[in-house]
């Protein structure tokens, strides 16, 4: 997938090789150096066209999965993608003039350019910074990075939704790493026959494992959705990366009608897979 230059899609290294998609020359935000500098208002998409996936969070699977295929990498760093095109550099959501398909799901690695978190070299501090070459920083303008040399709301906000981000990406990596240590993906690889008469094999990714039919598969997927997003909110909730809404944690918080809930959900996708072998 074309994300696989990114290190861990939250925060990266600093090396022109390992930079994660869409980011030319990232650098932290600074005060001085942006004194009197704004972001444009732009909704263009236009940098996302040429990126034929995109790493989603377990969080964004409920929306996401209506439009786009959801496939899990194999090997590190594992995470989850969203399919976005079938060639290399192809985004099909993306058109000429820089929208977003309507009515389609915009992955949260997308809405958050040109900011991002970065790992600073010979430190692990991540540090808000974002892309120089963007094209969207300007002299001037009405939204001002800085203030009275005070990050302003933008940029407070920019670096909230990076770190929500950030958190989740590590949480869905994670989760991730379980489903392919219980066996639960399984090697796939999809072949497209064009209308031109093109054929075109995609390999490298993982699916879930697959159902013996399509209510088993169904069951699955919507139990593994279920714990997989109150897992995940309730996470952020704990770390203060979101608001405090009572999602219990699957299979720990207290509470008998949840523990219930996430007991017969374990149960269901469990049978699912022993009927794979019946």
């Amino acid at each position: 997938m074309s994300d696989a230059r990114s290190t861990a899609n939250g925060s990266s290294g600093a090396a022109a090789d390992l930079l994660p998609v869409f980011y030319k020359q990232p650098r932290p935000v600074n005060a001085t150096l942006d004194q009197g500098r704004a972001l444009k208002a732009s909704s263009d998409f236009g940098f996302a066209r040429g990126t034929n996936s995109l790493v989603l969070n377990g969080v964004e699977f409920p929306f996401a999965m209506r439009t786009y295929p959801i496939v899990f990498t194999a090997s590190e760093p594992r995470a989850a993608v969203a399919v976005l095109g079938l060639a290399d550099n192809q985004n099909l959501f993306v058109g000429v003039d820089g929208a977003w398909s309507a009515n389609c799901y915009i992955p949260a690695y997308a809405r958050r350019y040109p900011f991002i978190l970065m790992e600073q070299p010979q430190s692990s501090d991540l540090l808000l910074c974002l892309d120089e070459g963007s094209g969207l920083v300007e002299q001037g303008g009405e939204r001002q990075l800085f203030e009275d040399g005070k990050p302003s709301k933008l940029v407070q906000d920019a670096l909230a939704f990076c770190r929500e981000f950030h958190g989740q990406h590590l949480a869905t990596g994670e989760f991730v790493r379980a489903l392919a240590s219980h066996g639960l993906l399984a090697p796939n690889e999809a072949r497209v026959v064009m209308n031109s008469g093109k054929q075109m094999t995609l390999r490298g990714f993982e699916v879930a494992a697959g159902a013996r039919d399509s209510l088993g598969s169904f069951l699955a997927v919507g139990c593994t959705v279920l714990l997989a997003s109150q897992a995940l909110v309730n996470l952020g909730m704990v770390t203060g990366l979101l608001p405090v809404v009572g999602i219990p944690l699957p299979l720990v918080s207290y509470g008998g009608s949840a523990l219930l809930t996430a007991l017969g959900a374990v149960a269901l996708i469990a049978n699912v897979r022993m009927r794979r072998f019946a």
